[in-house]
């Protein structure tokens, strides 16, 4: 398998915990400007935040600190928030209006496994793009969601929101 077979995953320097990705994927620490993980040669357009339900709640639960994330999130044309949680833990009305979709992944395991499909599902779109790869595309246009919250059991798949890339 040649380097450009597999998606290379940036974690951010400051991540204490390295989500257990699959082999499927290499891992790359970086230091990114917002966000926890990212592509390779993408993080100006593509972040994902990873929070434990602990920290979640207490970024929430500050709304400017809540709005200045999002924010910053906001400015990449894929962007997503991963909980490790399952939905209920959170109030709905209380990341409504983000602007980021939000799943939940319950365990930390489910929200890597959420965080290596949806960072490989951009890579493959981003390659389909450049004609490098001709699978069927993966990611569809469409508007784009304030929030979109997703409840996965370990081992399903997460769907890919609408307009998140």
């Amino acid at each position: 398998m040649s380097a450009d077979d597999k998606p290379t995953i940036l974690v951010d320097a400051g991540e204490l915990r390295l989500p257990r990705f699959s082999g499927a994927v290499r891992v790359q620490r970086a230091t990114l400007r917002t966000g926890h993980f990212s592509l390779l040669g993408s993080a100006a357009y593509v972040a994902i935040d990873r929070y434990e339900l602990g920290s979640f709640a207490r970024l929430v639960a500050d709304p400017d600190a809540f709005r200045e994330r999002c924010r910053r999130l906001a400015k990449h044309d894929f962007r997503v928030i991963v909980v490790e949680a399952a939905r209920g833990a959170v109030m709905p009305a209380a990341i409504e209006g983000c602007g980021v979709p939000v799943l939940f992944g319950r365990t930390p395991t489910g929200a890597a496994r959420i965080i290596e499909k949806l960072l490989t599902l951009v890579w493959r779109q981003q390659r389909q793009r450049a004609g490098i790869d001709h699978a069927p595309p993966f990611i569809t246009g469409g508007p784009r969601p304030h929030v979109v919250v997703y409840d996965l059991p370990d081992g399903e798949e997460p769907p890919v929101p609408l307009g998140a890339a």
